[in-house]
């Protein structure tokens, strides 16, 4: 069952000192918009899987409004929020797509059914002074038997800064555990475990 429209209804109505609470199991979704929404907190005590069928092949992920494959939370033009506790199974779509966001810090975890082999899990672009910490990110994509998947980089991040990665677990990815872009700037990488990744940590 799609609980797009009553989750979306709910972060809307949320803001951060009446924070909005996923607080069963396996609630599938297609995907979640939040989009010009600032100062919100929210929570999933239990967790969350992306219901969305398989991609076509060569399908790519949403950079823009239009076209590409919906994740399973859509973040843009938000600043100082909040996510934490629970996890996400992104299954064959991404978990976490950020853009234009700042101030922000996501403790999600990403626990994946490890069936997506063709889109990064998790992309942040254009997004500055925000943390991720405290999480694991396990088989958030697929693992070939041999070789890595170039697109499905668990962590990708592009044209970021003044960002911190603390205290987290980054293990079973189908390509790279965490990637930063060159137009990435001051930022910190520290207290991790990043292994067992088809490509490199």
């Amino acid at each position: 069952t799609d609980n797009k429209p009553f989750i979306e209804a709910m972060i809307a109505a949320s803001n951060n000192s009446q924070p909005w609470e996923i607080d069963l199991d396996n609630v599938g979704v297609t995907w979640i918009s939040i989009d010009q929404k600032s100062n919100w907190k929210g929570y999933i005590s239990g967790s969350v899987i992306n219901i969305s069928a398989k991609p076509v092949a060569g399908a790519t992920d949403e950079k823009g409004t239009y076209g590409g494959v919906a994740p399973t939370f859509k973040i843009t033009n938000c600043d100082k929020w909040k996510i934490k506790g629970g996890y996400v199974d992104n299954r064959y779509r991404e978990a976490f797509y950020v853009e234009q966001c700042n101030k922000f810090v996501n403790e999600c975890d990403v626990l994946g059914s490890g069936l997506n082999n063709n889109l990064r899990p998790n992309y942040y672009r254009f997004c500055g002074n925000f943390k991720l910490r405290n999480f694991r990110h396990e088989r958030t994509s697929e693992k070939p038997a041999t070789g890595y998947y170039s697109h499905c980089n668990n962590i990708n991040l592009w044209d970021c800064g003044n960002f911190k990665l603390l205290d987290f677990d980054v293990v079973g990815a189908g390509s790279n555990g965490v990637y930063v872009g060159s137009n990435c700037r001051d930022y910190v990488i520290s207290g991790f475990n990043i292994n067992s990744n088809a490509m490199s940590a």
